[in-house]
């Protein structure tokens, strides 16, 4: 098995120890024929062939959300979302986006503005505004994790809708009693226990303890979504597309339900930032 480490090193899991190859890459992916190409840190693409790097030049420099509106990108149904709590899982000595000289937990956690720098900064001050409803200084939890998440997400979906592709959003809700307890809530990738069904392995039953009936129920209905997705192209009947007309959002919890266009100030604050509505 072929991993990517957290030092970004290429390497070989042997089902008891690690072999590093050596290589610094991003990521890396197979493809039919079973080759494994990679991501460089300096984003070139090439293939590597187990003991030696093929660089084949550099990846296009798009803007995904743009490639998305101009119908430059797979013209297929797309499931898109993001949790409600994702940057909790990274207040707890992490970042998400250390330099190539720290380690993670050397990089403070960042405030107001400085949350948005990868952001030009005439709409940093915009986007601290949108967050600021009911939290004095702005919510800086939700504010770093929808910069990374949902913020290029809903970006993306209103490209590839625009450009008359079915595409389903939604935003994940759901906790259980362990995780509100630990604060974590509907944080990064707790939705995976639902999709997957992990809610009944070791690690995920810990999570569901007191839920057990809560956690099966929001199983059935995910897993049934994405079946059905993944045999017909769209999910089930009481999930509609998402479109500018109404920006239909299926929001999974104890009561899934569909909400029209949730956060529309800070929705329309990332559509500006991305330059899909004039400033």
């Amino acid at each position: 098995m072929w991993c990517v480490g957290t030092g970004n090193n290429l390497g070989r899991w042997l089902g008891s120890a690690w072999e590093d190859r050596g290589a610094q890459v991003l990521s890396l992916a197979f493809d039919t024929q079973g080759s494994i190409w990679c991501v460089g840190k300096k984003n070139n693409v090439g293939q590597w062939d187990g003991s030696g790097w093929d660089r084949r030049g550099q990846l296009a420099d798009w803007e995904l959300h743009k490639a998305a509106r101009d119908g430059n990108t797979h013209r297929v149904p797309l499931i898109i979302g993001t949790n409600r709590d994702e940057g909790r899982l990274f207040t707890r000595g992490a970042s998400f986006l250390p330099t190539d000289d720290q380690d993670q937990s050397e990089v403070a956690f960042p405030e107001g503005e400085q949350v948005f720098l990868g952001v030009d900064a005439e709409y940093r001050a915009a986007l601290v505004q949108a967050y600021s409803e009911g939290h004095r200084g702005g919510d800086p939890v939700h504010m770093l994790g929808d910069s990374v998440f949902w913020g290029p997400a809903i970006a993306f979906a209103e490209g590839h809708s625009a450009a008359g592709n079915p595409t389903y959003v939604y935003r994940y809700d759901f906790d259980t009693k362990v995780l509100r307890a630990s604060g974590m809530r509907a944080t990064h990738a707790t939705e995976l226990f639902a999709v997957f069904g992990a809610y009944r392995t070791a690690i995920g039953a810990a999570l569901a303890v007191g839920d057990w009936k809560t956690t099966g129920k929001m199983t059935r209905v995910m897993q049934g979504h994405w079946t059905t997705f993944a045999r017909t192209g769209q999910p089930e009947l009481q999930w509609t597309p998402y479109a500018a007309a109404n920006r239909d959002t299926m929001v999974f919890d104890v009561h899934s339900r569909i909400v029209h266009d949730p956060y529309p100030q800070r929705r329309e604050a990332w559509m500006r930032a991305h330059g899909l509505v004039p400033a």
